[in-house]
């Protein structure tokens, strides 16, 4: 029976999953498959073979319910191609600004129970959990997380997707932390 652990960088504007699966209990980037959801047409493609799919959507004119069902839905449909029993999402950022904490837990919390519903058991691990098990320092920045990676997994998302930001930001900074989250879950999992 196959090893599947869910990894997920959950938000309003750029949530990705990181699926592990596996035959054993080792945890490799090359098991990894990744689903993002960007707001930029550019990024929403598909990378290294379909290892990487990105999903377009702006949520422009759309309601917020509708915008959060939809974001849950888009994972919930890659979900349900595997037998899942465990997902690490990673808790909330209490430096969100303009009082977005609530959307964003909002929007979570719909997720949340769409897998309660599929007996999908969750942990979730808090941001500076995530960056300390990843880089050693619990305030990591996502350009000290970006590093680590192209260490883990010598994939420059910079180049692969174009990317033309000055800083590490959506939709690849997303990508590095499902895998962080990913990683740290297949470490820390619970039965």
């Amino acid at each position: 029976m196959k090893n599947i652990l869910l990894g997920f960088d959950f938000s309003i504007t750029g949530p990705s999953l990181c699926i592990h699966e596996s035959n054993d209990d080792s945890f490799s980037f090359n098991n990894c498959r990744f689903i993002y959801i960007t707001k930029t047409k550019k990024y929403a493609d598909i990378f290294l073979n379909g290892q990487l799919t990105g999903v377009h959507y702006d949520g422009t004119g759309k309601h917020w319910t509708s915008r959060f069902d939809y974001l849950s839905d888009v994972f919930m449909k890659e979900i349900s191609k595997y037998n899942v029993k465990i997902a690490a999402i990673e808790g909330y950022s209490m430096g969100s600004k303009n009082g977005r904490i609530t959307d964003i837990a909002e929007c979570t919390g719909i997720l949340k129970y769409k897998m309660y519903k599929a007996g999908i058991q969750m942990i979730v691990p808090a941001p500076t959990e995530i960056k300390k098990f990843f880089t050693g320092k619990g305030s990591a920045d996502k350009t000290a997380m970006y590093n680590q990676w192209l260490a883990e997994t010598n994939v420059n998302l910079v180049e692969l997707m174009a990317y033309d930001k000055k800083k590490i930001e959506s939709p690849v900074s997303d990508i590095v932390d499902s895998y962080a989250v990913c990683k740290f879950l297949h470490k820390n999992k619970i039965n």
